[in-house]
This record gives structure tokens, sequence and C-alpha cells, in this order.
């Protein structure tokens, strides 16, 4: 038996089979939405408002989406209203970002999302489902992880420089003050070694 005639099998065994998936669809714990074959959006849950805020204006339509398309995940939308089974890889999305509608309200949230297909009898797309997985917590605390690795590597940096600064510093000095002390004690040896009295060799040091 087709997992779908299983499915309806068992569904049918039920008192009240509508209200089930009724109760499953709106009191599902994650982001439900489902589209129409053309791309407009027929029904969302209230995770889905939760999650992002708002839900898609009528006008609206996922295959002319700027911000799928900007993120470069439009392509595997419009595979799944193809027919395929899509997994989009998380994504930041803000609806008030959109510019092919106007939306007052939303969330700026990362998520990842699933998009399948759903066909009848005949086997031709009528729907797409959504199931979207909220990641806003991860990828901020990833990209905060990134920005102290690049503060650190940034202050790493800024040490070595003034390590070099330091050790420049140090050579420049010992290497003027090597000069004048080499000629003291060149000066100071010759009066030492020099026949002169004690007297004449005071005054040499002293001059």
């Amino acid at each position: 038996m087709e997992p779908l005639e299983e499915i309806r099998d068992r569904l049918a065994r039920l008192e009240d089979p509508v209200a089930l998936l009724l109760g499953l669809f709106a009191y599902a714990p994650v982001g439900f939405q489902i589209y129409e074959a053309s791309g407009r959006s027929l029904v969302v849950n209230q995770a889905f408002r939760d999650l992002f805020g708002a839900e898609p204006p009528p006008e609206y339509n996922v295959l002319r989406d700027e911000i799928a398309e900007r993120s470069g995940a439009l392509d595997l939308i419009h595979r799944a209203f193809a027919g395929e089974t899509v997994n989009v890889p998380a994504l930041w999305y803000d609806p008030r970002e959109l510019t092919q509608v106007k939306v007052e309200t939303g969330n700026r949230v990362a998520v990842s999302a699933t998009f399948f297909p759903i066909r009848d009898r005949e086997g031709r797309v009528t729907h797409v489902a959504i199931v979207f997985k909220d990641l806003t917590a991860e990828m901020l605390a990833r990209e905060q992880a990134e920005k102290e690795r690049d503060i650190n590597a940034q202050l790493y940096r800024e040490a070595q420089e003034l390590h070099r600064l330091r050790d420049e510093f140090l050579a420049t000095v010992s290497h003027e003050l090597r000069t004048p002390l080499q000629a003291i004690l060149g000066w100071s040896r010759l009066l030492l070694e020099s026949p002169l009295g004690p007297e004449d060799v005071r005054r040499g040091l002293g001059s």
C-alpha cells in the first residue's frame, strides 16, 4: 500500500479526521505554511505568525521573493513548486524588507525551511507546504563568536605590532648609545695606557 493510501485508510477510521489534521496544523509548535501552486500563500499556523511576526499579505508571491533571491534560495523554491522536496539552508529573513509588498510589522529571524510538494491523484502539484525551523538563537551565538574571534585576532595583531616597535626602538637606542660609549671607553683606555702622570690622566678624563 502506498504511504498516502495507508494514511488515508487510517484516517478514515477516525470519527473526525479533519478535526485531527486541523488541530495538528494549528497547534504544532513549528511554523507551517501552505502555498497554492501559483505561489500565493493559502494558510499559515500560529507558530508561523509568532515566528515572523505577521503572515504574508494576499498580494505576496513566494516565487518572486526578493529576500530569497538575494540569499540564493529562490531557485530552490522554484524547484519545490516544480515537484521536488528541497531544504533551504539557514538565512536571515525580515518580512519588512520585502519591496514587492508592504509589510508593516514583522520579526527578523534566522530560519531554515523544508519545502515539499503536495500532489493530487494524478500526480500534479497542487500545493507546496513548508516547515520552518527557528535558528535565530544559534545564528546570533555564531555571529557573536565570530565577532569575538575577529576582535581577538585584531588584538593579537596589535600586540605583535607593539612587540615589533619595542624591539625596533631598543635596537635603535642600543645602536645610538654604543657609539659614544665606545669612544669614551677608547679614550679612557688610551689615557690609562699612556705614560702620562696621574694628574695628567685625571685632567684628560675630566676634559
